[in-house]
């Protein structure tokens, strides 16, 4: 688990209100510490990371698959805030550092 991953983790387990908050939260820490990247871009879960190569959007982990005019295969771009995400490096944003906590980027405000 990275240093990213943990914050986000403690992150999510202080704003849990509930026992199933909290275990949804530790669930999903645990899927996305299992999601580590594979060589080429791909996701251990099956989905291409960022820069990754695409034909479609379902492929990429951030749901963003950009090509360019007249090409079949294009690359995969990384999500904003509230956007689907698998793990944080799937995240971008030019402003705040955002993390991948319950499959959506979000930054880390408490």
């Amino acid at each position: 688990m990275s240093n990213e991953q943990f914050d986000a983790l403690l992150s999510a387990l202080a704003r849990a209100r509930t026992r199933r908050e909290m275990l949804a939260a530790i669930g999903v820490a645990t899927a996305g510490a299992a999601a580590t990247e594979a060589p080429g871009g791909a996701q251990s879960n099956g989905c291409r990371g960022v820069a990754g190569r695409c034909k479609r959007d379902g492929q990429c982990c951030s749901g963003r698959c950009r090509r360019r005019r007249g090409k079949k295969k294009g690359r995969c771009r990384c999500s904003t805030q509230g956007k689907r995400c698998v793990v944080a490096r799937d995240c971008c944003d030019g402003e705040d550092e955002l993390f991948c906590i319950g499959g959506f980027c979000e930054s880390n405000v408490d």
